[in-house]
């Protein structure tokens, strides 16, 4: 590398009884050593049967600094070429921490290059029958602020859901957490029907 950027890159393993074993570092182009970064990886089952990998990568070909791309697992075991997300759901900013919620079959993430409340908002799509996508929706005031909202995920039955923020009155972290989040802390969803409702930040 050239430069200071601290790259990262996807690895697979399997996991028994909480162990893990056989820990596999994905292959190019999913992972650069030394010239993109690829990280925060999601998964679904295509309706082939395929396992469909999105994450995040600063690799050529994107429309800014941090896309989302995805690659497919086929049944060789070997991965598709990553292609872009396509529609409107990377920006000339950055798209970040995506999750796949297979209930809904909507994928959240988190951009600071779509209109929003300023930050880090988090937006949701979907992927229609001609593998197109849903214009992106912003969830709204009370989990989006001026400040960066990452990292959203929702249990599978639409009633609970965390994020990270590093908006004022927040519980930081202690330890390990505290490293890896800097000043972000864990909050709180609490969904009621079609209505979010915040709760208390995570302890």
């Amino acid at each position: 590398m050239e430069d200071d950027r601290s790259l990262c890159n996807i690895f697979v393993a399997d996991c028994k009884a909480g162990k893990f074993s056989n820990v596999q570092r994905l292959p190019e182009p999913i992972n650069y050593k030394e010239r993109f970064t690829s990280t925060q990886p999601t998964v679904r089952v295509g309706n082939d049967g395929r396992e469909v990998v999105y994450f995040v990568s600063d690799r050529d070909g994107g429309k800014g600094g941090l896309d989302i791309w995805f690659t497919s697992r086929i049944k060789s075991g070997e991965y598709t070429a990553p292609k872009l997300v396509g529609g409107s759901v990377n920006t000339v900013g950055d798209e970040v921490t995506p999750f796949w919620e297979e209930t809904t079959k909507t994928l959240y993430y988190s951009s600071n290059g779509l209109p929003g409340f300023g930050g880090f908002d988090v937006f949701s799509t979907k992927e229609l029958a001609d593998l197109s996508w849903t214009e992106p929706h912003n969830l709204g005031k009370i989990l989006n602020t001026g400040y960066d909202e990452l990292y959203y995920n929702i249990a599978s039955d639409q009633s609970r859901g965390f994020f990270t923020s590093n908006r004022p009155g927040g519980r930081f972290l202690d330890g390990i957490a505290s490293s890896l989040l800097g000043n972000y802390s864990i909050m709180l969803l609490k969904v009621l029907h079609t209505k979010m409702e915040m709760l208390m930040p995570a302890r």
